[in-house]
């Protein structure tokens, strides 16, 4: 088998939500702190958050609103110990400040999560190891080299 064979790309629709996503546990949107929610610039320590970035502040809200489930997703909170209490603790302070309810914070990823709003995320087409870019990239340059009204 050549190697090429060997890593065909299959196509195909995205896969069913996983039992519990759908039976036992209601699904969330993962929305990611640090230059997502909050404005950031550097590190500074896990006392300092940014100030809000208020388009995806208001997204957050209007989801909430919706009666959507929100988790803040970070990293944050993944040392553990007295470093992630001390980070969970100012997530938490940062939230009501900026008026979002008592959300729950996290850094992990499970079955549940439908969305996640990072900042350093590449999303890939399901099940095929592409990135969205790359697929739509190649399919707008595919489209211009036969479309007769592109300018070509």
């Amino acid at each position: 088998m050549e190697p090429e064979d060997e890593f065909d790309v299959i196509q195909s629709p995205s896969p069913k939500p996983a039992m519990n996503e759908t039976k036992y546990e209601q699904p969330w949107i993962g929305v990611d702190l640090d230059g997502t929610l909050a404005y950031y610039d550097n590190w500074r320590g896990v006392d300092h958050i940014g100030m809000p970035i208020m388009p995806m502040l208001s997204r957050v809200k209007a989801w909430i609103d919706e009666g959507k489930r929100v988790k803040i997703f970070t990293a944050r909170v993944s040392r553990g110990g007295d470093e992630g209490m001390r980070a969970h603790d100012c997530i938490k302070d940062w939230l009501k400040k900026f008026g979002l309810p008592d959300l729950e914070v996290t850094c992990v990823k499970d079955f549940a999560m439908v969305e996640l709003w990072d900042d350093r995320c590449v999303q890939v087409v399901t099940n095929t190891g592409l990135s969205i870019r790359e697929t739509v990239e190649a399919h707008i340059e595919q489209h211009q080299k036969s479309c007769n009204y592109c300018g070509q």
